[in-house]
């Protein structure tokens, strides 16, 4: 009998922040169903004589959990608009909240009624194989009412490696705490391989010169031009 082995998806993941890799590492989904589900029954009271399933048996939800991974807050974070004005705080004293301008997104969202803030990860994830990675909102695990805006996107870790939470915030009088452990981004994989995530402590100087890095060689579509330069196009300007 020939074995053959199951191909993987290793995923490295590269921190140098110590609750983060301690107490709050990326990890699968599965690990994150939401409370609420946990307590949920899987029917409701019956209709008659017929039961009636709750969303404890949406396929859909429970498919979703099954694949990819989750980034959970690593710090406390306390926000408050106030005064016209933004406050923003983490536990940790560490991590730092940086913005997009207006300019960049105001077509997309009334920067009188929005504001935008990147929380800046401290991880930073690389694959061997180039596969493209869903980054979403985590929804099941957010009050239906959250103010959190959280964006989706598609991913790349062959070509680029931050897990930044980008957001948008409704512009109003508002108090929020975010606890540490949070689900903050949800990223699944085109691929159907299992993942293996391999979890790495590094010297902060070490992730921001090795990991963190960003080749900032041009003024507009640098990604797009440092990926294709990489798959080795005769054109970097061709797309």
């Amino acid at each position: 009998m020939i074995f053959i082995p199951t191909p993987k998806l290793v995923v490295d993941c590269f921190t140098y922040n110590r609750n983060a890799f301690e107490l709050f590492p990326i990890d699968h989904a599965v690990k994150f169903f939401p409370n609420w589900w946990k307590h949920m029954p899987k029917e409701s009271e019956k209709q008659g004589f017929i039961p009636v399933s709750t969303m404890k048996r949406c396929a859909g939800i429970h498919d979703t959990y099954k694949n990819g991974i989750i980034l959970p807050l690593w710090t406390d974070l306390a926000m408050r608009f106030e005064n016209s004005k933004w406050d923003f705080q983490f536990a940790d004293n560490q991590t730092i909240i940086t913005p997009h301008s207006p300019e960049q997104w105001k077509y997309y969202a009334d920067p009188v009624r929005f504001t935008h803030i990147k929380i800046e990860s401290p991880w930073a994830l690389y694959t061997r194989k180039p596969i493209n990675w869903m980054y979403m909102k985590p929804m099941w695990n957010l009050p239906i009412d959250t103010p959190l805006n959280i964006v989706s996107g598609m991913l790349n870790f062959r070509y680029q490696h931050g897990t930044h939470i980008n957001m948008f915030l409704p512009v109003r009088p508002m108090k929020e705490i975010i606890l540490a452990g949070q689900p903050m981004a949800h990223m699944i994989p085109q691929s159907e391989k299992e993942i293996v995530l391999k979890h790495h402590y590094v010297t902060e100087e070490e992730y921001l010169h090795k990991y963190a890095g960003r080749m900032v060689h041009s003024f507009v579509r640098g990604y797009q031009r440092a990926v294709a330069i990489r798959k080795g196009m005769k054109c970097p300007f061709h797309f």
